[in-house]
C-alpha cells in the first residue's frame, strides 16, 4: 500500500474487458495485498473463504467467508492482510442495474445493499453488511459458476445468458438481505421497506402514518434517518421520484397533462404543473418539447 493512504489510482472496465461488456467476473484466489483505488464501474464482492482486511480511506473493515458488499462508482477502497483470502469480484456498469432492477426495487434488501449499506458504512463500521452462511454460500454457487462459463466461453448469446444469471444472482442476495436483521442492517432494512413501497407508488400519493407504521418509527426518527439516507425527506423523495416518472410519460406518449398528472397521483393538474415546474425548471408542456 502506499505511504499516504489518501494517495490512489483509478480504475477503467475497459482494462478487463470490452468496451460492449456490462460485466467482468474475477475470481480472486488468493486475493494479494492492493492499494487505495477507485474505478468507473461498481463491484459486487463476494467472500468465500479465508480473512482479511477491507480498507477505506477512513477506516478498516474485517472481512471473513460470508460477507458480501457493494463497491460503488468513486468509492476509494483496497484490500490488507488477506489470510487465504478467497473472493469473488463481479465489476458491472451502474446502468446495468438501474435500467433493469424491475421489481427488485419493491425489496428492502435491493435498496439496503446497492444504496444504503454503501453510504452508511463508515458509520456502522461494516455491521450493516450482508453476511451469508456457509448454505446460503452452496445455494448460490450453482449461479456463480453459470456467470463465470458463460463469461469465459465463445458461445453467442454468452453477454445475454451471462447478464440474466447475474440478475438471477442478484435477485437472491437481494431477498436474503430482506431477511436480514443484522444490528444496524435491522433499521437499514426499515428504510428500505420505505424506499420500496414509495419507488413501487408511483400513481398516488403516501402518507407520512404510512411510512411509520410501515418502518416502526416515530415520524421525527424516520424523517431524520431518511434524509440521512437520501438526502430528502420521504414526502419530498415521493414527489420527486413521481415528477421523474411523469417526464418518462411525457417523453414516450401523447397524453394530456392532466391524465400525466392522473397517472402520477395527483388530483390537480395545476398542483401537478406546479410541483413540476419547481423541481424540472420547466413547465411540463416545455418538458415535452424538448424530448424531441
Amino acid at each position: 500500500m502506499k505511504d499516504d493512504i489518501n494517495d490512489s489510482f483509478k480504475l477503467y472496465l475497459t482494462e478487463f474487458t470490452n468496451s460492449n461488456e456490462p460485466i467482468r467476473f474475477i475470481r480472486r484466489n488468493p486475493q494479494i495485498p492492493f492499494p487505495l483505488h477507485t474505478h468507473d464501474f461498481s463491484e459486487l464482492v463476494i467472500i468465500l473463504s479465508g480473512r482479511g482486511t477491507h480498507i477505506t480511506k477512513y477506516s478498516r473493515f474485517e472481512l471473513s467467508a460470508g460477507d458480501v458488499f457493494v463497491i460503488n462508482g468513486e468509492t476509494t477502497h483496497g484490500f490488507e492482510n488477506p489470510k487465504n483470502l478467497h473472493l469473488i469480484n463481479m465489476m458491472y456498469r451502474p446502468e446495468l442495474l438501474t435500467r433493469n432492477a424491475s421489481d427488485l426495487t419493491k425489496l428492502p434488501g435491493y435498496h439496503v445493499l446497492f444504496n444504503l449499506e454503501p453510504k452508511f458504512r463508515e458509520d456502522h463500521q461494516f455491521n450493516s453488511k450482508l453476511h451469508l452462511s456457509p448454505q446460503q454460500i452452496t445455494g448460490i454457487t450453482p449461479i456463480i459458476l453459470e456467470i463465470e462459463k458463460e463469461l469465459g466461453s465463445d458461445n453467442y448469446g454468452r453477454l445475454f445468458m451471462a447478464s440474466a444469471r447475474f440478475y438471477s444472482l442478484l435477485g437472491h442476495l437481494c431477498r436474503l438481505y430482506s431477511k436480514d436483521e443484522v444490528n444496524h442492517g435491522h433499521q437499514l432494512l426499515r428504510i428500505g421497506k420505505a424506499l420500496g413501497v414509495l419507488e413501487n407508488s408511483l400513481q398516488r400519493q403516501v402518507s407520512l402514518p404510512e411510512l411509520t407504521k410501515l418502518t416502526a418509527m416515530s415520524v421525527s426518527t424516520l424523517n431524520r434517518t431518511f434524509k440521512e439516507a437520501t438526502g430528502y425527506s420521504p414526502i419530498e423523495y415521493h414527489l420527486r421520484i413521481r415528477i421523474k416518472k411523469a417526464g418518462e410519460i411525457l417523453c414516450s406518449s401523447d397524453l394530456n397533462i392532466t391524465e400525466v398528472a392522473y397517472r402520477t397521483g395527483f388530483e390537480d393538474s395545476n398542483y401537478f404543473t406546479r410541483q413540476f415546474k419547481k423541481i424540472a425548471g420547466i413547465s411540463p408542456s416545455e418538458f415535452r418539447k424538448r424530448c424531441f
